[in-house]
């Protein structure tokens, strides 16, 4: 991550640059999950870091913040999260889908919590209509989020790569995007294999004389 972050910092003039943790430091403990968010910020050039699954390291939280590392906190529902409330993770993310009260109070508590901790914004991971707008409410930080999020949160966050289609996932996909560059790319590459296995001349290769 810190080789990545490099590569970002090199590249950026204005914009804020965030790290995500790699899984590990931030389970090992706080000392571990600080010494890491030290390096990412020192060697790799971030101006802050993100944190997955932060709600359940609010200590640790505090702890980066207090080193005056700001900390971008993800929260959200998961599989674990739907499961422990009895519902189907899969229905959680379909138009529509009726979220037990419970589970938007966890939310919100989360939220309050992460905010406590000294965060200076979160990450809603599948937020939905009904949960995100009573988060939003609740805290004074900003909430975004990409998967799940909509309007009712502080803002949106979008994958290069996905915006524009770039992944093969992308092919089967009924998700609107920018561009479809996956299929651009198949197309491509299954024509210069047929020109290979034809034996015809490669596009952009130097033209042979007979």
């Amino acid at each position: 991550m810190i080789v990545v972050c490099k590569a970002v910092r090199r590249g950026t003039k204005r914009a804020l640059v965030s790290c995500d943790f790699p899984f590990g430091p931030l389970q090992e403990g706080v000392d571990s999950a600080l010494r890491a968010a030290i390096r990412i910020v020192k060697e790799g050039g971030a101006d802050m870091v993100k944190l997955d699954g932060a709600s359940e390291f609010p200590e640790t939280v505090r702890a980066i913040v207090r080193a005056g590392i700001p900390v971008f906190a993800q929260f959200g529902i998961t599989p674990q999260t739907a499961l422990h409330f009895g519902v189907e993770y899969s229905a959680m993310l379909k138009p529509g889908a009726q979220m037990p009260e419970q589970m938007t109070t966890k939310l919100v508590d989360d939220a309050k919590r992460l905010e406590d901790a000294g965060s200076a914004l979160l990450d809603f991971t599948h937020s939905g209509p009904v949960a995100g707008p009573p988060v939003v409410k609740a805290v004074s930080i900003p909430v975004v989020g990409g998967l799940g999020g909509g309007p009712w949160l502080d803002g949106r966050m979008r994958m290069a790569h996905a915006a524009i289609g770039y992944a093969a996932s992308s092919l089967e996909s009924k998700t609107e995007t920018y561009a479809h560059v996956a299929r651009v790319t198949l197309d491509a590459l299954t024509a210069y294999a047929e020109d290979v296995r034809a034996g015809r001349q490669i596009k952009g290769g130097i033209p042979i004389k007979s």
